[in-house]
């Protein structure tokens, strides 16, 4: 143990934010109880940290691959879309790669923040928030650098201790959109429906079979934004407003039928909303299936093949007839129609290493400008084997991409590089309704008297 002169006293107040100064030295936080008077009631108390360690180096800025050239008119915006890796998910256990402070939020925190920060986006959708964070961190971060945002957790109201479960938030600028309705789809809700209408001859059972086997707690934000920016007054209903729909969908491998469910569940509470407005629609998400899965056909063609081996994986017959499994939403991926593949990776773990995450947007009405690089293996592993890690805060690559509103999409492949610098009743309740609005939660802190000191 150190001799008392072995330490310097560097503060005196109740709270210390540790400085560079103080990288590589230890510090000891003595405590001491007062009296109202002020008199000591017992001695002092002390712990010791460990060594401070330096602030989190953020990964590098992604340079933006120009696609196609931006039109006169039409407004333009940045579109990101994140799973930031909920701190409940992010333990020893899953990742044993990773130090115990490389997982702890408050170091991951710091990292994710300055990654949003340098890509400066319009619309950020981050998938496997964490309720509490969102509220404490997040929310407030956002509102201080001019944005709105609403989140929509999990169907379960909890997970253990209060604000332990994660969901989807979407923020926006608010110099540059403004949010005109948002609904939320509860695929339960989508369950519990569609099991209304199953027929009787199935047996007392099948309902109840149904639900239980879909019932995920998966939900989806759908969001239409009026932009600025439109130079064709005449035409400003259609060209500046835009439908962003942001979604996370199940986890289980071994279970694509049910990710293949929620997203012709998906597809058809969009339909319905879109289609008779005639919006441009952007699609967020970890949809956690590969470009070889059933999802990406459904989403990709409209249809899924007869013949895809997905479908032989239903045990308790969820899908319905293979011809059903359809939608009549156009859409493309934004980095397959940028780079004429989709990136080898999106989640990069020690154990798996692929493409989950897609922006997919309307080509025939929104034209994309730009995409952020993907970061090569070299740099994903500089300060570690896999995600996450000292330099990269969740085990998920940030996608991003310049969206521009047009009436056409030219055809166009990456040319260059420069740094970043429903119808009521269809896709959930109105914005009023509980669970709906937005959420703007402040937090308070309590304080306990006496005095400190911070010695290193």
């Amino acid at each position: 143990a150190a001799s008392p002169e072995a330490w310097v006293e560097v503060h005196s107040q109740r709270e210390y934010t540790p400085t560079p100064e103080d990288v590589g030295r230890c510090l000891r936080v003595e405590c001491q109880a007062l009296s109202v008077a002020g008199e000591p009631l017992a001695p002092p108390r002390a712990v010791f940290t460990e060594p401070v360690l330096a602030r989190p180096r953020a990964p590098p800025k992604r340079s933006l691959l120009t696609i196609s050239t931006a039109a006169v008119s039409g407004a333009r915006f940045r579109v990101v879309s994140y799973n930031c890796l909920a701190e409940l998910y992010a333990t020893r256990q899953v990742y044993p790669y990773c130090e115990a402070w490389q997982l702890a939020w408050p170091y991951r925190k710091a990292i994710l923040l300055q990654e949003l920060d340098d890509v400066s986006a319009d619309v950020v959708c981050l998938q496997e928030v964490q309720a509490d964070h969102y509220e404490k961190d997040l929310q407030p971060w956002f509102m201080e650098r001019g944005f709105d945002g609403l989140f929509k957790h999990k169907t379960r109201e909890a997970m253990g201790q209060q604000g332990k479960v994660d969901g989807c938030a979407i923020l926006w600028r608010r110099s540059k959109a403004v949010m005109v309705e948002h609904y939320a789809v509860e695929f339960n809700e989508c369950a519990r429906r569609a099991a209304m209408n199953m027929d009787q001859e199935q047996g007392p059972n099948a309902a109840h079979r149904f639900i239980n086997r879909l019932s995920k707690d998966n939900v989806a934000q759908v969001v239409v934004f009026e932009f600025a920016g439109a130079r064709n007054a005449r035409a400003r209903h259609h060209v500046s407003q835009v439908c962003v729909v942001n979604t996370h969908l199940y986890s289980n491998h071994h279970r694509p039928e049910i990710k293949l469910w929620q997203s012709l569940m998906l597809m058809r509470e969009i339909e319905q909303f879109v289609v008779h407005r005639d919006l441009p629609l952007l699609i967020c998400g970890d949809f956690n299936s590969e470009p070889s899965s059933a999802v990406y056909q459904l989403l990709s063609q409209q249809h899924v093949s007869e013949t895809h081996t997905e479908l032989e994986n239903d045990p308790t017959r969820v899908l319905p007839d293979v011809h059903q499994i359809t939608h009549g939403l156009e859409l493309a991926s934004v980095y397959s129609s940028a780079l004429g593949h989709e990136p080898a990776y999106t989640n990069y773990t020690n154990t798996f290493k692929g493409t989950l995450d897609y922006i997919w947007y309307s080509p025939a009405k929104l034209r994309i400008l730009t995409v952020a690089s993907i970061p090569d293996e070299a740099q994903l592993t500089l300060s570690g084997r896999a995600l996450p890690n000292a330099q990269y805060p969740s085990d998920h690559v940030l996608l991003c991409c310049d969206v521009q509103m047009a009436a056409t999409q030219p055809a166009g492949r990456a040319v260059g590089g420069a740094a970043v610098g429903p119808p009521p009743g269809a896709v959930g309740p109105p914005p009023s309704s509980a669970g709906m609005g937005r959420k703007v939660l402040g937090t308070s802190v309590a304080k306990l008297a006496g005095k400190g000191a911070v010695r290193r």
